[in-house]
């Protein structure tokens, strides 16, 4: 599961009766396909609370989780050419060309033009390894 993910209320409604029918909070996790550590977290809630709802919070969740910014990077790298709206277009959950952005900003990705890389032959290899050759001493002095 993603980092910032919730789990729906049957899911943890099955996970707290699998518990108090005798199963151990990894084997009941396994079970409902919960992580070890959120399955500890939401039966000691239950506990303390006897509910399994989340709190309120203000603002909205966040719709870049760790896991999206690295899907979203991963398509930036497979195709340079693409637009920031196309790759939103193509991501599980559509994201606007700012989010994006940001999302490529986190991993200090920012928006470049991928410039074309001209190819030289050997001739123009062994043309320029030899005009360094001959230029190798001069300092800044004897260009001037």
């Amino acid at each position: 599961m993603p980092q910032n993910s919730q789990h729906d209320s049957p899911t943890k409604n099955r996970f707290i009766c699998a518990v108090q029918a005798g199963q151990t909070i990894s084997q009941a996790a396994h079970k409902n396909s919960i992580s070890q550590q959120a399955g500890s977290d939401l039966w000691r809630k239950f506990q303390e609370t006897r509910s399994t709802t989340n709190h309120h919070r203000s603002g909205r969740p966040k719709k870049l989780t760790s896991c999206t910014v690295s899907e979203v990077v991963r398509d930036s790298k497979k195709n340079r050419q693409k637009t920031l709206a196309d790759i939103g277009n193509s991501m599980t959950s559509k994201l606007s060309a700012s989010s994006v952005w940001r999302a490529l900003a986190c991993d200090r990705r920012h928006q470049r033009k991928a410039c074309k890389v001209v190819f030289i032959n050997k001739d123009q290899k062994r043309a320029r390894k030899h005009w360094a050759t001959d230029y190798r001493a001069f300092g800044d002095e004897d260009w001037a």
